[in-house]
């Protein structure tokens, strides 16, 4: 293997491990801060819901202020459950942790052959290495791209029903 080659494996991983490093903070940001409206939201909604007329004296203003609040919060709570943002967080951190060390043990083997070393043993070991690292890192991002997928939930299936009247039949103003 030439030490073109070698580059060429590097520049493999170093795409994985670019993408890795730009796309694992937005998962953390997400769960974070998620988490944290979550609470927030979640602990001040009973506080809106039963102030009276003195703190907040518009009812509709109240009103507006807990669905705004309710619908919200379910909103992240669902988006959350959905997305599990810290398993993507988790996942996409030690994928490129991963990658890294795939690189700093390729760049050891590498540093055991000279570089002006072109016999046939040096050409096996660069080349050994490059398919080492080639082969780790694939199964790295497939593992976590799996795993990814794995974790996505789709929410509950809802069943649709009519309203029935006090006589058992549907709502007349529905089946319009």
């Amino acid at each position: 293997m030439t030490h073109d080659q070698a580059k060429v494996a590097q520049e493999h991983v170093l795409k994985y491990l670019e993408w890795y490093r730009a796309n694992t903070k937005w998962p953390m940001f997400a769960f974070r801060l998620s988490g944290i409206a979550t609470i927030i939201l979640g602990a001040a909604l009973p506080a809106v819901v039963s102030m009276d007329e003195k703190i907040i004296p518009d009812a509709r203003a109240r009103k507006i202020a807990v669905i705004v609040m309710s619908v919200s919060l379910a909103a992240l709570t669902a988006l959350s459950a959905f997305y599990r943002w810290e398993k993507t967080w988790h996942g996409r951190n030690a994928a490129r942790r991963s990658l890294e060390l795939l690189m700093t043990k390729f760049n050891m083997e590498l540093a055991d052959v000279k570089p002006t070393d072109d016999d046939e043993d040096s050409c096996k070991r660069r080349e050994a290495a490059a398919l080492a690292l080639i082969a780790g890192a694939d199964q790295v991002v497939s593992t976590e791209t799996a795993e990814f997928s794995a974790n996505l939930q789709s929410p509950p299936p809802q069943s649709a029903t009519l309203p029935k009247t006090t006589t058992g039949t549907t709502s007349p103003e529905i089946r319009k």
